[in-house]
């Protein structure tokens, strides 16, 4: 191999860099195992991170919510998927049941902890957040649908109806571009 060029990576924008991918992937519709594998290592390292700076906010693993004696199952069960694409040391025949849905969690809770950490969020988990504030409101809270939706009107986005007709490619290909310019604009 001739091309001898390293990058340096950080472990954050690692995470960020894998989390972007995760929804790029996911709004063009592509391979549910590369995005939850991109997700969960995303998730892994906002974890890991949180803990080893004494963080004390729960997230997907140390959800409060779950009991203790019941933690360990808990996050074997979240981490089944995720292993699984990992390894094959002990199930080199196996296979596993993958909720699609699960891949949508861990992209949420990866954006969550890397705001936690104090990384600002890309256009990428930008356009997650306002696509699921527009077609599944269900799943956020009301305090954050009002700051989604004043995100929407920056990006010229007035009816929520009209946006729920077009496409999640053709969506995410106009938020990027509409803040991709807001952004050139506003260095002027």
């Amino acid at each position: 191999m001739s091309d001898s060029k390293k990058i340096v990576v950080r472990k954050l924008e690692a995470a960020q860099r894998q989390l972007n991918c995760a929804i790029f992937l996911w709004f063009h519709g592509m391979d549910e195992v590369s995005i939850h594998t991109l997700a969960a290592a995303a998730y892994q390292i906002t974890h890991d991170i949180k803990l080893h700076r004494g963080i004390d906010h729960d997230l997907l693993y140390d959800s409060h919510i779950v009991k203790d004696e019941y933690r360990g199952l808990w996050i074997r069960t979240m981490k089944e998927a995720q292993n699984f694409f990992k390894h094959a040391d002990k199930d080199p025949d196996g296979a596993v049941e993958l909720p699609v849905f699960g891949n949508l969690l861990f992209m949420m809770v990866a954006a969550g902890g890397l705001q936690l950490l104090g990384v600002t969020a890309s256009y990428e988990v930008g356009a997650l957040l306002l696509w699921l504030t527009i077609n599944e409101p269900r799943l956020i809270r009301p305090e954050y649908l009002e700051k989604f939706k004043q995100r929407a009107q920056s990006i010229g986005v007035e009816d929520f109806e009209d946006v729920r007709s077009v496409g999640k490619v053709q969506f995410f290909e106009h938020y990027m571009r509409t803040s991709l310019a807001n952004e050139a604009a506003s260095h002027r």
